[in-house]
C-alpha cells in the first residue's frame, strides 16, 4: 500500500569559524524528509500513523534518520508478474501406446502423455 519515493536530505548546517554553528538551533545532523507514496485509499491511515513510522525508522537506524513524512497519493506499482520460461512441447507418446488396438484412444492417450510431460 505504500512504496518509498525518496529521501530528501535538508542543506548541512553552517559553521562559523569558531567551531559553532551559525544557527543556534542547529544541533547535529538534522533529520531527512521521507517522501512516501501511498495508494489514495490508504493515504489516510498512513498519515495518522506517521509518527510511528518515523519512529521504527530511527529505532532501525540508531539515530534521527527521519524528522518528518511527506505522503504523495500516488497509485503504487504492483509486484512484478514472475514469468516461467516456456515449456518446449513434449513429443507425444508414439511408440509408449502403439500397443492399444482402437486409433482414436491411442490418439488420445498420445495427446494426455504429451500434455502430462510438458507440466500442463
Amino acid at each position: 500500500m505504500t512504496a518509498p519515493e525518496r529521501l530528501k536530505w535538508p542543506r548541512p548546517v553552517e559553521y562559523a569559524e569558531d567551531g559553532t554553528a551559525a544557527n543556534a538551533n542547529a544541533k547535529g545532523r538534522p533529520g531527512a524528509t521521507l517522501v512516501l507514496r501511498a495508494d489514495g485509499s490508504q493515504a489516510l491511515a498512513v498519515q495518522y500513523g506517521a509518527r510511528q513510522i518515523i519512529e521504527r525508522i530511527n529505532a532501525y537506524f540508531g539515530y534521527a534518520a527521519v524528522a518528518e513524512l511527506r505522503i504523495i497519493q500516488a497509485p503504487v506499482g504492483e509486484a512484478p508478474v514472475v514469468r516461467r520460461p516456456a515449456r518446449r512441447p513434449a513429443e507425444p507418446l508414439t511408440h509408449e501406446v502403439a500397443g492399444v488396438a482402437d486409433a482414436g484412444l491411442r490418439d488420445a492417450l498420445a495427446r494426455l502423455g504429451a500434455g502430462v510431460r510438458a507440466g500442463r
